[in-house]
């Protein structure tokens, strides 16, 4: 059972020795930097990053290329590298190369996986570049195909860009977005780097087949396909294929502004052109589709040279070159725009949209030239929100940090293929992450990670931004610049009193309590602290809350401090009568009580058999009742917020195992009015007697923690000196009782509930009985 502090006075001195113990130390914020073992000067790890999870175990991989490895067959032949997570720790799994590897074939320069299959590009194979496909048996990945697509030639840039999916029985895509084509009506013409994909099906086992070039003549608009680099990014998942062209063109369209050609695979295996996806404000060099991302349900697509105008930036204003990324998801047999997003923190150059990546309802977008990464999560339709944002942890001047990016099943990688470790120049790295665990709490207010209550959360804002809101202060002095900011949100199901703090952060906190997302001109704050006192640096509030209300809670720094944060949250206290050893001792009335921190008492016997299948109520707390009149006590839950379960047990000494409970009653039916799951009992007492009552809550599932087992409890206790035997209420129990409670019994009356369990049965009959035998005073 958790420790109780009853006050925050000792909630203050605990924390100022903790402070202490922190000291000064200062770790790295969560994420793990993985490195190749034989790392060497100019290898360009993370150039392409692929998340994937192995089909044996779930456990998360990531596979990345390093385009310009020496090998044993040659300078910048290239290698590929896999790392695997387990037990909450990267290692390095395996590297591969080329079967025929050669120096300068660049292997690497394009990586996708969906395991048992993966897909590599090497762009300087021969003069035309080529892609190879890989299948896994066991542990390592094995050649399948090499694909120098017929009628290549010298700069062609044969898989630049490439994708795979294991959907369907294997499909993989491979872009040449340089390749000279004739896609006009006017045969013998060429269209200079218009660019076209290859369209490859796993056939048998290790046989990958190229069965379709696109687009196909005549699918594009005749004189606008010179230089349109179609295929320069591709992406296939489930039955949709997506191939960008970031220069393509539209009769009537600014020069240049890209589009995004998307294909559907059809019942017999042909793949359909859907058309062309464009930018809903198109500009020319926009480069929409210089990224492209998809799930099988939805599609991201890059524009990472869109100037954002001040319209779509207010808080910002325009900027150029900042970059946006577009979601178009399919729905009722179409594509439509289910969102354009923004870096939160855009700025000139920024380059937002040069690489993307979609799962689900996550969204990670590279800026490569802000060497930022984005994490944004779908929370409706038209609504994706920035929640996450990871710089260059080692801030290199000349690093590549977010060229690329990758997330699958909670987990995402950011390439940085020109990062320097020890002391060695573009060695590359890839930052992985589990978006669960890692970067704990929302960048953004209108979507904050949501908290139990109770408990410690751990998290970092170096990788934050600031809310873009001027009444999101310190503490209310606008004279101070706030620092990168977090956010939780709590909805406590009981009311009471919090405290919350920063105690075991490594940089100066500012704490604050809003009651709704800041907005311009109002900062909805509940509550402030920048310093607490006696914890030095650290922060610390408290306040009154009511249950079923929302609190947003703010973690940020002073003067624009960042760094790994700890806020420990103390919501409600524990119950003083949480054991039968230390039960409350009440008479008759109305008691309320809270239950959200009371522990379960365990190794006790069966309750309520006939109503929850012996199951004990969790969460519970005691009550020693003293009788005060000859008749029957009459207890009911009436008020409560949460599923109750009541006990009595004999007041002699506290219950252990098997040991019989007088009476019990889990649900009471309508006698509670609307309000279901709440509980009713009575039993006949003497003066003196004495009862603990154990108040606790139906268990739904021992695994999780939900309010139908929480919340405000109210017990209702009275004892009503009666006779209840006395059925026809002549002032004596006679055989005329008898028949008078038969008669009503026999009617099926609720009235011939006589053992309150809430049905008419021969129980009751037994009950009455028993009472009659023994007669009235």
């Amino acid at each position: 059972m958790f420790e109780h502090r009853s006050s925050t006075r000792v909630l203050l001195a605990a924390a100022c020795a903790a402070v202490s113990a922190a000291g000064a130390a200062r770790a790295q914020c969560p994420g793990d930097k993985l490195l190749a073992t034989d790392r060497q000067t100019g290898d360009w790890l993370g150039t392409a990053v692929s998340v994937y999870a192995n089909i044996g175990d779930g456990a998360p991989h990531v596979m990345s290329g390093a385009p310009m490895d020496d090998t044993a067959a040659g300078s910048n032949a290239g290698s590929v590298y896999v790392f695997r997570r387990s037990g909450g720790v990267w290692q390095q799994a395996s590297q591969f190369f080329a079967n025929d590897a050669q120096a300068d074939d660049r292997f690497g320069q394009a990586v996708s996986c969906d395991d048992p299959y993966a897909i590599i590009g090497a762009t300087g194979v021969g003069a035309t570049g080529a892609a190879y496909i890989y299948e896994r048996i066991g542990s390592p990945f094995l050649f399948a195909a090499k694909f120098i697509p017929a009628g290549s030639t010298a700069g062609d840039d044969v898989g630049r860009s490439v994708a795979i999916t294991a959907d369907n029985g294997g499909w993989a895509l491979i872009g040449a977005p340089m390749r000279d084509v004739d896609l006009s009506p006017n045969f013998g013409d060429s269209d200079p780097d218009a660019g076209v994909v290859y369209l490859v099906r796993r056939t048998s086992p290790f046989t990958w087949t190229v069965i379709d070039t696109w687009p196909t003549r005549f699918s594009v608009n005749a004189g606008l396909a010179s230089g349109e680099q179609f295929g320069s990014a591709v992406a296939i998942r489930g039955n949709v294929a997506v191939c960008g062209a970031p220069f393509g063109q539209n009769i009537n369209w600014p020069d240049s502004h890209g589009y995004v050609q998307v294909y559907r695979r059809q019942a017999n295996n042909s793949w359909l052109s859907q058309g062309r996806l464009v930018s809903n404000n198109a500009a020319s060099g926009d480069r929409y589709g210089a990224a492209v991302a998809t799930d099988g349900v939805s599609i991201a697509i890059g524009a990472p040279d869109d100037d954002a105008t001040a319209a779509q930036l207010p808080m910002l204003g325009a900027k150029v070159n900042s970059g946006c990324v577009y979601i178009q998801r399919w729905h009722d047999g179409d594509w439509y725009l289910d969102g354009q997003v923004f870096a939160p923190d855009a700025s000139d150059n920024a380059n937002f949209g040069s690489s993307v990546s979609i799962d689900g309802d996550t969204l990670v977008v590279g800026a490569a030239g802000a060497k930022k990464a984005y994490v944004f999560k779908r929370l409706a339709s038209h609504n994706w929100v920035p929640v996450h944002s990871v710089a260059d942890p080692d801030n290199t001047a000349w690093g590549s940090f977010a060229s690329a990016v990758g997330v699958r099943a909670g987990h995402m990688a950011i390439g940085d293929a020109h990062d320097d470790h020890d002391a060695s120049i573009n060695q590359g790295a890839v930052y992985a992450f589990n978006l669960a665990t890692d970067l704990t709490g929302s960048d953004s207010c209108t979507a904050p990670t949501i908290i139990p209550g109770h408990g410690t959360y751990t998290g970092c804002t170096l990788n934050a931004t600031p809310s873009q809101f001027s009444p999101v202060t310190t503490c209310g002095n606008t004279s101070i610049p706030q620092g990168p900011d977090v956010w939780f949100s709590w909805t406590p199901l009981c009311t009471g009193n919090i405290i919350i703090d920063t105690v075991g952060s490594n940089f100066d906190t500012v704490l604050s309590v809003h009651s709704a997302c800041p907005t311009t001109g109002q900062a909805n704050t509940i509550v402030c602290n920048d310093d607490a006192t006696g914890l030095g640096l650290q922060s610390l509030v408290t306040f009154n809350y009511v249950r079923g209300q929302t609190y947003l809670i703010r973690v940020t720094g002073y003067a624009g401090a960042a760094g790994q944060f700890a806020l420990r949250v103390v919501d409600w206290a524990v119950p003083a009568n949480d054991r039968c050893q230390t039960a409350q001792s009440i008479g008759n009335g109305t008691f309320t009580f809270s239950n959200c921190r009371a522990d379960t008492q365990t190794l006790l016997g069966p309750s309520c058999t006939t109503t929850n299948g012996g199951l004990n109520p969790v969460h519970d707390v005691w009550y020693r009742y003293t009788a005060d009149c000859q008749g029957t006590v009459h207890i009911n839950t009436c008020g409560s917020s949460f599923d109750t379960v009541v006990q009595v047990f004999d007041g002699s000494i506290c219950p252990v195992f098997n040991n019989a409970a007088i009476a019990c009653n889990d649900d009471s039916g309508p006698y509670c009015g609307p309000a279901a799951g709440l509980s009713r009992l009575a039993f006949a007492v003497a003066p003196g007697q004495q009862f603990y009552i154990r108040v606790g809550a139906y268990d739904f599932d021992p695994s999780v923690w939900t309010d139908y087992e929480h919340g405000d409890g109210v017990l209702n206790v009275s004892c009503t000196a009666e006779c209840r035997c006395d059925w026809n209420a002549n002032g004596s129990t006679d055989v005329p009782d008898i028949f008078a409670f038969l008669v009503d019994w026999f009617a099926g009356s609720h009235t011939a509930d006589f053992n309150l369990d809430d049905s008419v049965g021969v129980s009751d009959i037994f009950a009455f009985l028993a009472c009659w035998f023994a007669g009235c005073p």
